[in-house]
């Protein structure tokens, strides 16, 4: 596949404005859409290492969780 280029894929901050300098507004429906749009068809991968999560990003993963372990390598 030497030669083919991945479309870039578009990157979404949402942020929402408060009238009030001491009001932190988290959560709202607006952020969770838009969270949901931006997850929407792709893969989340848990990764332990930096290597790792740059290898999850270059296949395509639209988002990836840095841990301490892998859930499936704690038993």
């Amino acid at each position: 596949m030497e030669g083919s280029r991945r479309p870039q894929r578009r990157r979404c901050i949402v942020t929402q404005e408060s009238k009030s300098t001491d009001t932190t507004v988290t959560g709202t429906a607006q952020v969770k859409r838009g969270m949901a749009e931006m997850l929407k068809g792709g893969v989340i991968m848990d990764v332990v290492t930096p290597e790792q999560a740059k290898i999850a990003e270059d296949a395509g993963a639209v988002a990836v969780m840095a841990l301490e372990r892998v859930p499936a390598d704690i038993r």
